[in-house]
């Protein structure tokens, strides 16, 4: 059993997804980004060793698809305009849902290579969303790159 199973029967989407959902619906990620803060932990107790990691996911939506892209970079050098690209995800109408798991699919891949495949240790012991924000900016996703560019409003 992999690190990323155990992080799917937290089923980290469902407590994410309703959010990004209610802000799209209130047409509110028109013109802003919804910014979500999650913070991750993993240990495997037996060998000693931790994994930490803290995520922004970030959901633009000016029509009905919905670009999803994330960074590591800090809420305040996102909002200062000094993050000009972020990780694109997918921009999509309803397989926006798919992006959110994606990345944390990736998060628990970095966990792994951290602690190691091979150990049975594993334990998920934290997984928290500390912070959830409208920024003022915008992104466009590309493809084939796998960038999104962010743009400060009004500037």
């Amino acid at each position: 059993m992999s690190l990323y199973s155990d992080i799917q029967k937290i089923d980290i989407g469902h407590a994410i997804n309703p959010f990004v959902q209610y802000f799209k619906d209130t047409k509110e990620l028109k013109e802003k980004t919804l910014m979500i803060n999650l913070r991750f932990t993993a240990s495997d107790f037996k060998n000693n060793q931790n994994f930490h990691q803290e995520v922004y996911l970030l959901y633009h939506s000016p029509y009905n698809y919905t670009t999803v892209a994330w960074t590591d970079k800090d809420l305040y050098e996102l909002e200062s305009g000094n993050v000009k690209e972020v990780k694109f995800e997918v921009c999509h109408d309803s397989c926006w849902r798919d992006g959110t798991e994606r990345i944390i699919k990736q998060i628990a891949q970095e966990a792994e290579k951290q602690l190691g495949e091979k150990s049975k240790a594993y334990v998920f012991n934290s997984f928290g969303i500390f912070n959830i924000k409208l920024l003022d900016i915008k992104l466009q996703g590309d493809y084939d790159t796998g960038i999104a560019k962010v743009y400060i409003n009004n500037k």
